[in-house]
């Protein structure tokens, strides 16, 4: 008979696979936030290539262009991703507030 290998979890092995994860999932949404971000700045009325659009973010490039990303656009963009936030985090408060267990770290597998 051969003495079975038992694997015992450590809190320090699942509080690092915690923290792997949620670095993963922190880097892949602020990339697609990016992503988004882009595609936000070229479309429009005017469209417009990406490297154009982030060229005129920073204020290179044609005047037109500059006027149109920074002044239109890009508020636009910031508007949406703080309301965005501002949405997240009140449905955050209002679930921990009326204690749903939906939304509990157990279930949600953090």
């Amino acid at each position: 008979m051969s003495a079975a290998v038992v694997s015992v979890r450590t809190k320090s092995t699942s509080r690092a696979r915690v923290r792997r994860r949620v670095l993963v999932f922190a880097t892949t949404g602020l990339a697609l936030l990016f992503v988004l971000l882009t595609v936000s700045l070229t479309t429009g009325e005017i469209p417009m290539p990406a490297g154009t659009a982030l060229r005129a973010l920073v204020g290179l490039g044609d005047p037109g262009d500059v006027l149109v990303v920074q002044q239109f656009r890009a508020p636009r963009s910031v508007a949406a991703i703080v309301a965005g936030a501002g949405l997240g985090a009140a449905g955050l408060v209002l679930q921990r507030l009326f204690r749903n267990p939906l939304a509990s770290p157990d279930v949600m597998g953090v």
